[in-house]
């Protein structure tokens, strides 16, 4: 559905604002702790919230928001605003965070790289996050998760051993550094895009080199508001994040503020392949203009004698000559002969 969809409403009306899904919504439920582990997937929501507990950290992750009505029970067991529903629902909606007195809230972009396209999958994630408790939502199912799910699977890592807070952290760890292979991949696009320009420049040159702006673009409008987004998160004064995982929430800081500056040189470049094209094409279309010139010369003088003998004079002798059409013929083609070494030994050709 589309923005339009939602005119008129009031504030904190529950519309889905994406590409319209076929398949069904799914919920999924990782409840661990050092010691004990459970995964399922068939739940009753509100009885799940009554059984969260201090002593283990709850998981509950929902992949498809076009079930408005699942969206809805989660929202009524854990007593979320239904404007945080609202923003969850929107899927054009700008990286962002903001906490009440029960539970934070945190959305951002989701990023891969779709190798038959050659192009970018942009998916929006949303976080609700409490002291015991990590709700998280996906537009579908498919995600960057999956390394974290066999970290708790296996008990590997410090993941069983932390709080949701922590959990929260490796989550979006997974989805920063899916940044990284993303840029990789229009890394190596812009080095074959660069390479081909050099080799001749051609006019679907200009359309790669606005596709490339354009996947950059996405990156950018996911990496920015995020960089804002982690700041108001790591704040001292945050309810729901402990001052000892900050220092790992710092790390992810210093890869966002890294994927900027490769943003950053990357659009540069993207910038400098336009001139590097328009400089490809002019130096193409000069040395086509100069073979034209040197074609144009060497004909001038020949154009001028067969100008002079293409005259209706009558007292003109050469024309009485038995072999003056020879002659003639043989004055060109040694003018032509001479004119072409001179341009070739002033290495114009």
């Amino acid at each position: 559905m589309k923005y339009s969809t939602k005119a008129g409403l009031p504030p904190g009306s529950l519309v889905h604002i994406g590409n319209k899904k076929t398949e069904k919504s799914v919920i999924t439920v990782f409840r661990y702790n050092e010691k004990e582990f459970e995964e399922f997937s068939s739940v009753d929501i509100q009885k799940l919230k009554e059984e969260i507990n201090a002593n283990q950290v709850c998981w509950i992750n929902l992949d498809g928001l076009h079930e408005v009505e699942i969206l809805e029970k989660i929202g009524a067991a854990f007593e979320l605003d239904h404007l945080v529903l609202e923003d969850i629902l929107n899927t054009d909606h700008m990286p962002k965070t903001e906490e009440s007195e029960n539970y934070g809230f945190l959305t951002l972009k989701m990023l891969n790289f779709d190798e038959k396209s050659n192009s970018i999958v942009s998916e929006q994630v949303s976080f609700i996050y409490s002291q015991h408790y990590l709700l998280s939502f996906q537009e579908r199912q498919g995600d960057v998760f999956e390394p974290v799910r066999d970290r708790l699977r296996n008990s590997k890592g410090k993941v069983r051993q932390k709080g949701a807070d922590y959990l929260l952290y490796v989550l979006i760890d997974c989805v920063v550094d899916r940044y990284f292979y993303v840029l990789e991949k229009l890394s190596e696009q812009l080095t074959e895009l660069e390479d081909s320009i050099i080799q001749g420049a051609e006019e679907k040159h200009v359309q790669e080199i606005q596709v490339f702006k354009k996947q950059l673009l996405v990156i950018r409008r996911a990496a920015y508001p995020l960089r804002e987004t982690l700041n108001t998160l790591t704040k001292p004064e945050s309810r729901f994040v402990h001052k000892k995982t900050l220092i790992f929430w710092r790390d992810v800081q210093d890869h966002i503020a890294r994927i900027i500056d490769t943003l950053d040189n990357q659009r540069d470049t993207t910038n400098s392949l336009m001139d590097i094209y328009l400089s490809m094409l002019s130096h193409k279309m000069n040395g086509v203009m100069k073979v034209l010139t040197i074609i144009a010369t060497i004909f001038i003088p020949l154009t001028f004698l067969a100008g002079i003998y293409g005259m209706n004079f009558k007292n003109m002798p050469e024309l009485e000559a038995e072999n003056g059409y020879y002659y003639l013929l043989g004055i060109m083609a040694v003018t032509f002969v001479i004119m072409l070494y001179y341009f070739r030994k002033k290495d114009w050709i």
